[in-house]
């Protein structure tokens, strides 16, 4: 449920879900990896998230490269209730794919037409390929 008011200048807080690549200081090295992979369905279709990645200075940002929304790598071009493979190429990230730090599924605001986002999707199969 993600709302565009709270947080810092009230323009909404951060919605989302990341997992760290790093272990301790040691960055991932992805660069033997051209593409994302990972499956998805939304429980009624129509849901929307976009993918953020962030290397070593994106992650002393506190922050992370998005890509567009997840609709424009999905074979229907949107989200629907059926499983679909989304496949996206690392180098809309511009990052250092030797040194990736996180990986994030991001509920932005502008994800959203009127700024408001509810729903539930599920992601399975998450793979650097």
């Amino acid at each position: 449920d993600k709302k565009n008011t709270g947080g810092p200048g009230d323009t909404g807080g951060w919605c989302g879900y990341y997992s760290i690549l790093k272990k301790g200081q040691k960055y991932f090295d992805g660069s033997g990896f051209t593409k994302l992979t990972f499956w998805v369905k939304g429980e009624k279709g129509g849901e929307n998230f976009r993918i953020g990645m962030a290397d070593q200075r994106w992650e002393q940002l506190d922050d992370s490269a998005k890509s567009e929304d997840v609709a424009a790598y999905l074979p229907e071009k949107k989200i629907t209730a059926q499983w679909q493979q989304a496949v996206i190429p690392l180098e809309v990230f511009f990052i250092d794919t030797k040194q990736l730090a996180s990986l994030a599924v991001c509920f932005e605001g502008d994800c959203f037409p009127d700024g408001l986002g509810a729903g539930v999707v599920y992601i399975d199969e998450i793979a650097f390929e």
